[in-house]
């Protein structure tokens, strides 16, 4: 279908999801392949007049035909394509730096975490969160989604921030948010009492 439209399998898959999402249509899927079905097909049609034959208009407007409504896609499955957006979802949510998110996208899929490395990743995205590194200077050497992916940096080794999740001032961990100062992080509360 991507070489027939000109449209990249991303984007189709992603068109799917959402469409699927809002049950415009369904899937079924087999060992070799999976039918889409488009829900209220005679809907979206062109109201045509009634030059065509009442057999021609009958299987346009009640029965699917696979030009227009089912898509065979060999060694594919629609169902875990859809875990496998949610999951990407859940990464790029609790990564810090949402930018060139298609490329992330593609770094995910061609990575197809399985779920005990994806619970690796998601533990040592919050573990470099507290870094040194990813703090410093607001979060400025951060690398993007799909470079942290692509060098497997979940295997680096994180070294929390010293005080990262105190304020220097009051020296509180709780706080709605903490900004980088000179003397320190600064909680929200201190920084209302200081301006």
């Amino acid at each position: 279908m991507s070489k027939q439209t000109g449209i990249s399998e991303q984007s189709i898959r992603s068109s799917i999801f959402n469409l699927k999402s809002t049950s415009e249509i369904t899937t079924e899927s087999t060992s070799k392949f999976s039918i889409i079905t488009i829900i209220k097909y005679g809907e979206y049609q062109i109201d045509r007049k009634k030059s065509t034959s009442k057999s021609t208009s009958n299987l346009t407007n009640n029965q699917p035909t696979s030009n227009h409504i089912q898509e065979l896609k060999k060694n594919k499955n629609i169902k875990k394509e859809d875990k496998d957006c949610v999951h990407f979802q859940e990464f790029y949510t609790t990564y810090p730096r949402h930018e060139a998110k298609q490329d992330a996208l593609k770094a995910w899929t061609t990575l197809k975490p399985d779920e005990a490395l994806r619970s690796i990743i998601l533990a040592a995205i919050e573990a470099a969160k507290k870094s040194e590194g990813w703090l410093k200077d607001g979060g400025k050497y951060i690398p993007l989604p799909a470079s942290w992916i692509r060098g497997k940096r979940w295997e680096d080794e994180y070294k929390e921030q010293p005080n990262a999740n105190k304020c220097v001032v009051c020296h509180k961990t709780e706080w709605k948010y903490l900004k980088d100062t000179p003397k320190g992080p600064v909680c929200d509360k201190c920084i209302e009492k200081e301006g």
